[in-house]
Order: structure tokens, then C-alpha cells, then sequence
């Protein structure tokens, strides 16, 4: 990676713009080979989840009218279980594919001591009524600012139900979403080239 940044610096110690693209567009590939395994799990359709089942330490029902359930801990109900946290170091892509269609593959142990699946929304659903304060507040300055700012990008329509969208969907969104990051955060990529498809995103968050 190295070597190829060099050769796609000109005189003035500039990353050419094509090359750059070329050289992101590589570190997607190496990205998705490295989630592979999730993204099958992302597309396989899930058996529906019992409704008396509680997850979380909590009661938990399938009365959503989304198809995802909600979970009841602490005296509110929520759209995650008692035991979600947001993942770390997580990358860009694979929070791209959490962010647009959810993890569907979620477990949790419920109060029998059961390992239970229990599929979470769309992460680019979650409220600050939806998800304890101190999740939201990490979703706030850790997610929320990279992804929101790759969906504003041309052609990036998200389906209000992506239960159905493939591996090769949600990277033709990714990848519209990230033209879209190229054009208004271009500093991004003129000051960090050597790194910025090394970041997860939350440090894509704290730079755009």
C-alpha cells in the first residue's frame, strides 16, 4: 500500500484524485473479503423468533409493525436488547451494512439462560427514545455523522424494508455513498490519504 501511494504522488506531493480512487476502491475489496462470512448471515433469512421469548434480561414481543421486535428493560421499551452495545473498531463497510439493514443475526441470552436470536432494526433507525442514552450518545458522534453524511449522496434511496437487499446492493449504496463523501469532504483524502482505508468508523466520524 505504501509503494502505490507513492507512485500516485505527483511533484508537489499530491495523491492524483484517480489513483486515490483506485486505491480505496482496493481497500474495499480487501474489506469485503474480511466480512464475507457476515454478509452471508446478513442475507440468509432468519426463522421468526418466539414471542414469548425474553431476551435481554428483559420481556420482549414481535408487535412492531416493522417485522423487528421490542424489548422491555429498566421500566421503557426498547429496540435492542439489555445486552446490546455498539460495536468498536467496527469497519466502515461492515457499519455501512449494520447501518442500512440491521443485524439480523443478533443473539442474546434470555432469562432461562438461552441463547436466543434476536435481530436488531437498522442502526440509521435508532432514536434517543429508542436506545439508552449512553448508546445513543456514542451512535450520536461515533455513526451518525459518516453514515448520514453518505446518504445524502446521488442514487443512495434506501428501502424503507431492507430485509431483502443482497451483498452486491448494499455495496453498490456503499459505494455511492462514498463518491458522495469524496466530493464534499475532499480534504479528508488530501490530508489522510496514506490511512483513511485503514479507519473504522467511528474515526471516518470524527474527520468528516
Amino acid at each position: 500500500m505504501k509503494e502505490a501511494i507513492g507512485e500516485a504522488t505527483t511533484n508537489n506531493g499530491q495523491t492524483s484524485a484517480d489513483r486515490l480512487t483506485v486505491l480505496l476502491d482496493e481497500c474495499n475489496d480487501k474489506m469485503e473479503k474480511m466480512i464475507d462470512k457476515r454478509l452471508e448471515q446478513i442475507s440468509v433469512a432468519f426463522p421468526v423468533v418466539p414471542q414469548n421469548d425474553a431476551a435481554g434480561g428483559g420481556g420482549s414481543d414481535n408487535s412492531n409493525n416493522d417485522g423487528y421486535r421490542k424489548h422491555h428493560w429498566g421500566g421503557k421499551m426498547y429496540d435492542a436488547p439489555k445486552t446490546f452495545t455498539l460495536p468498536r473498531g467496527i469497519k466502515l463497510f461492515s457499519g455501512w451494512c449494520l447501518w442500512v439493514k440491521g443485524d439480523t443475526g443478533a443473539v442474546s441470552q434470555d432469562d432461562t439462560g438461552d441463547m436466543t436470536v434476536v435481530p436488531i432494526k437498522p442502526f440509521r433507525s435508532f432514536t434517543s427514545a429508542s436506545v439508552p442514552k449512553s448508546t445513543h450518545d456514542a451512535y450520536k458522534s461515533s455513526w451518525m455523522p459518516m453514515f448520514k453524511l453518505m446518504e445524502e449522496g446521488d442514487g443512495v434511496d434506501i428501502p424503507s424494508d431492507t430485509k431483502n437487499l443482497n451483498s452486491l446492493e448494499l455495496k453498490r449504496l456503499y459505494d455511492l455513498g462514498m463518491e458522495h463523501v469524496k466530493k464534499v469532504a475532499s480534504y479528508v483524502f488530501d490530508k489522510h490519504a496514506k490511512n483513511c482505508c485503514k479507519w473504522n468508523a467511528s474515526t471516518w466520524s470524527t474527520k468528516v
